[in-house]
């Protein structure tokens, strides 16, 4: 068992405002085809939000990775979908998470 990445990612929040989150990401395997993972970070709520104004929250993440090879240009890539939601006691702001990229991430 290895952690397959941490990172950070700047999205998009509810009403197409941009924020910012930074994740610690868990894969019981960076080499199986398919996996399960969590993650664990902090969000950027919106603007407006009225109980973290300019603040940072906790975020909760949970999905699968589908990873491939794309034999026609010799890579390994994959797919990781999950849902997102910050506050963890009430789960606000629950958002799906789609991102596609190279290697085992």
């Amino acid at each position: 068992m290895s952690p397959s990445a941490v990172g950070f990612a700047l999205e998009s929040s509810p009403g197409g405002r941009a924020g910012q989150s930074t994740s610690a990401l868990y894969s019981l395997s960076a080499a199986r085809y398919f996996s399960l993972y969590t993650a664990v970070g902090r969000d950027t709520p919106p603007p407006g939000d009225p109980e973290e104004p300019g603040g940072r929250c906790t975020a909760l993440e949970a999905g699968f990775k589908w990873r491939f090879s794309i034999p026609w240009v010799n890579m390994f890539s994959g797919v990781r979908v999950g849902l997102r939601a910050a506050d963890p006691s009430r789960l606000r702001y629950p958002r799906v998470i789609v991102e596609v990229g190279g290697g085992s991430w």
